[in-house]
């Protein structure tokens, strides 16, 4: 109890962060260069996916391990992934590093703005860096997570977000540009991730224990969980974060402040949902190795309920939206049509209803089907957003992504589900 209470604090801490963040930065930077750092850190974090699914693999097999009461193999495992997910930053670096220095971004993203344009030369390039010098670092939450210690996540990202509104307080007082922005959203991640991972590494007291090399087996199948979890992982991650920059090139920047500050509000709920059932997915693998199927349903029919909670307060937020937000924001609370409020409103709904089901799949290794029907829902998506998208802006990015998931991928993910469960019996 005292752990969830202290991970409870630490998020409503975060999240109290990020609300506290949009007026400071929004009144500072204005609605374009807003729009354009929400873009920019919505990118960085769609390039996770480019660890090709081995952090979640790298998850599910530590957690075995930490359920087989077998320190070496996890300190083994940790120290495998750590190599190939640094020589993966390398290859990526030089891969990525040349389009984004070559591409006119300015043109492609429609800035009027001719200095922050200028700024924004030298943007991309700073994100491809601190993608590459973060990815190896992101394996910290992995082993938060296989350690069943996923509340010292939530407290570092809390230290974290007290950081991000210290800096851009900061960063209004001193007149710092729109890269200034950028380069704190970008190292401050770095900082947390290196932060979690020596803190739990010291918590584990791994000093006198010889790290056992994963074998053959063990690396190949790491490989083929990692490419497994690669489409569903790289369609969660661009259900979050791609729209921002496929909203500033079909429409504007601006369209993306619009779509953020409702990203932010809802995100509250999906936040404390996360926080609710983050520990699920390694404590799922665990109990697997153990056997534990009467454990595997009962949690699984907690999370259903806890989700129901939490969507019916997304349905209270979406009603009272118009009052909240000019609350927040103040003069700087930009008009939101109700077209993009409710479109936004829905799609969180979804991915918020998918969740516990997706959770359950991925915990205990379950995701070629989600690889499969997620692939077609993203296919669908895209093809969604740029028709739908170019003909209405930020509504139909949104609504496409929102209809493909409820079409394709939710029911799919709730049927897999079941079954699964009816083979537990």
């Amino acid at each position: 109890m005292r752990t969830f209470g202290a991970s409870a604090v630490a998020r409503v801490i975060s999240a109290a962060c990020s609300l506290l963040q949009v007026p400071l930065a929004l009144a500072h930077l204005g609605s374009q260069a807003y729009g354009l750092w929400m873009t920019l850190t919505g990118i960085w974090a769609l390039l996770s996916f480019a660890d090709l699914g081995l952090g979640l693999a790298l998850q599910n097999q530590m957690s075995a391990a930490w359920g087989r009461e077998d320190p070496a193999a996890m300190k083994g495992l940790l120290l495998y992934g750590l190599r190939r997910l640094t020589q993966l930053a390398i290859v990526l670096a030089l891969v990525f590093l040349p389009p984004a220095w070559l591409i006119d971004w300015p043109h492609l993203l429609h800035l009027t703005d001719t200095a922050l344009a200028r700024e924004f030369s030298v943007a991309m390039p700073l994100v491809v860096l601190g993608f590459c010098i973060n990815l190896p670092l992101s394996a910290a939450a992995r082993l938060a997570a296989a350690a069943q210690k996923p509340w010292l996540t939530p407290l570092w990202n809390c230290a974290a977000s007290l950081a991000a509104l210290a800096g851009v307080g900061v960063a209004v007082l001193l007149q710092g540009g729109f890269i200034t922005f950028l380069a704190l959203s970008l190292a401050l991640p770095a900082l947390q991730n290196l932060g979690l991972g020596l803190h739990v590494w010291r918590t584990l007291a791994w000093e006198g224990v010889a790290a056992r090399a994963p074998d053959a087996v063990s690396r190949r199948e790491l490989w083929r969980g990692g490419l497994k979890f690669f489409t569903p992982q790289a369609g969660s991650l661009f259900a979050t974060s791609a729209l921002p920059a496929i909203i500033a090139i079909v429409a504007r920047p601006e369209m993306v402040t619009q779509f953020n500050v409702l990203q932010r509000l809802f995100g509250l709920l999906a936040q404390g949902q996360g926080m609710a059932l983050s520990a699920l997915w390694p404590a799922y693998a665990e109990a697997q190795a153990r056997a534990d199927r009467v454990w595997i349903r009962r949690s699984f029919m907690f999370s259903l309920k806890v989700t129901a909670a939490f969507v019916a307060l997304l349905s209270t937020v979406w009603w009272s939206a118009d009052f909240l937000i000019p609350l927040w924001l103040g003069r700087s609370a930009p008009a939101i049509s109700a077209a993009l409020l409710a479109a936004t409103a829905i799609w969180f709904g979804g991915l918020m209803l998918g969740q516990p089901f997706a959770t359950l799949l991925g915990g205990l290794g379950h995701a070629t089907g989600m690889a499969v029907y997620g692939t077609a829902s993203h296919l669908l998506a895209v093809a969604g957003m740029w028709w739908w998208g170019a003909k209405t802006g930020a509504v139909g990015v949104v609504g496409a992504s929102a209809t493909a998931y409820l079409a394709i991928n939710l029911p799919c993910t709730v049927g897999e589900s079941l079954r699964l469960l009816r083979r537990t019996t």
